[in-house]
């Protein structure tokens, strides 16, 4: 098997044929080679690349340009190359040959992006120091160093350039500032030292989700300790994302009571209405806790001042919502959530079937006559009684004398087809509510 030979056109062929060897250049040799002065950018950038120093030296002080673009393969400028490789002696030594200090490759990189992308203190910092943009780019989206820092949680670097002159609401091409993108990594300590140095608690990006604050973030990681640093120093409780979503909607429909809870303490609105996320209905939170069958959320809501009897656009309450429920749930506890929380509603003043008039009488009229219809089985009759008569407003003894009939001949398991035996008024009967069964008949 022949051993491959270097190809003399390639750059790593060139350098490595030149390099290869145990023997060290002499600089009166070096001189008089028109073929080494000719390909000299690329062998500085060989000498770079195997941090070569000594070569490197050679190769600069007989004119190797240190501001050239190597002619093979990749197109990156020298300083980058030793930038890469963190070699600070090497990058000392362009620099003193002439070597610019924010010059721009093909992709849009610096020397200094490199230092920053790989974490390099020192390089980052002697870079700085001789004239090295700290807004310099060539990242993804337009970012800028200090975007970079941040999103990687690089405290000590973060401090590093904003020292230097960093700007620190710069804005990437979806307006991300480096405190939204570390917000998003959940970098506490960088988030906690860009809010120090100014940093706006309120900015909003264009993100692949559509605008929304940087509280809306926070919410979304379910990242209490940022809510509460975000908030304390200024963020806004109640802005809107695209969705029309505030922070507490987003909250509440992630099903975050310790977060709902604090937002609640610090004034957002727990009458505040957003968009259902399927079907673009009007909604207030209240709405959304129903859906979600969370009795906490409905409770703490409540508490707080929420409207038990908003309205949908649909026309809508959060009660139509939770008796819904009952029939969506085929788990047998998170049907028992929606009865606490109707019996929840009911106590605190949600209005009454005969109290309402038009669309909405009829939603309710509905929900019940599908209750009946559908295959459950009684049980905790008692309960439903009473919770039937105040949805009804009535209270008919014949009613619930014919309850105990039902589980009297029939049992506690009866089937809603033995509800034909019940000497009740069909305007009642068909309001009727049975709890869902997990153990069939």
């Amino acid at each position: 098997m022949q051993k491959k030979k270097n190809n003399p056109l390639s750059m790593t062929g060139f350098g490595r044929s030149l390099f290869g060897s145990k023997s060290v250049w002499k600089e009166k040799s070096f001189q008089n080679t028109d073929l080494l002065r000719w390909q000299n950018t690329d062998l500085l950038r060989w000498a770079v690349h195997t941090n070569d120093i000594y070569q490197a030296r050679i190769l600069l002080k007989n004119g190797a340009d240190p501001n050239g673009q190597s002619r093979f393969s990749t197109k990156d400028k020298v300083l980058k190359v030793a930038s890469i490789h963190g070699n600070l002696n090497l990058c000392q030594l362009l620099v003193s040959y002439g070597a610019t200090i924010d010059d721009i490759d093909n992709e849009g990189r610096t020397a200094l992006s490199e230092a920053v992308f790989f974490d390099n203190l020192a390089l980052t910092t002697y870079l700085l120091k001789n004239g090295a943009n700290p807004n310099a780019l060539g990242f993804v989206r337009n970012e800028t160093v200090l975007h970079y820092a941040a999103r990687n949680g690089y405290l000590n670097m973060s401090q590093l350039l904003v020292s230097k002159g960093a700007t620190i609401d710069a804005l990437d091409s979806l307006k991300c500032t480096p405190l939204y993108l570390a917000v998003t990594g959940n970098h506490i300590d960088v988030i906690s030292y860009l809010l120090f140095k100014g940093a706006n608690p309120n900015a909003e990006s264009e993100s692949h989700a559509g605008r929304e604050s940087v509280l809306h973030v926070a919410v979304g990681n379910y990242n209490l300790k940022i809510c509460q640093l975000l908030v304390s120093n200024g963020a806004t409780i109640d802005p809107r994302n695209s969705w029309q979503y505030t922070p507490l909607c987003l909250a509440v429909r992630r099903n975050d009571i310790t977060v709902t809870s604090y937002l609640l303490e610090n004034g957002a609105n727990p009458n505040v209405d957003t968009y259902h996320y399927d079907d673009q209905v009007k909604e207030s939170v209240l709405h959304i806790a129903a859906r979600n069958s969370n009795f906490d959320i409905c409770q703490l809501l409540i508490s707080k001042g929420a409207d038990v009897n908003c309205l949908t656009s649909n026309n809508e309450t959060a009660l139509m919502i939770a008796l819904n429920n009952i029939l969506l749930h085929k788990v047998h506890h998170l049907s028992n959530i929606a009865i606490v929380i109707i019996e929840y509603l009911l106590k605190n003043e949600a209005i009454c079937i005969s109290k309402k008039v038009g669309d909405v009488k009829d939603k309710y009229r509905k929900i019940f006559k599908q209750v009946f219809a559908s295959n459950l089985y009684f049980q905790k009759i008692n309960m439903w009684y009473r919770i039937m008569c105040k949805i009804t407003s009535r209270d008919d003894g014949s009613l619930k004398s014919s309850c105990r009939d039902v589980i009297w001949k029939n049992g506690n398991y009866a089937k809603i087809s033995d509800t034909v035996k019940l000497n009740i008024p069909d305007c009642l009967r068909k309001y009727l509510i049975y709890e869902e069964e997990r153990k069939c008949f």
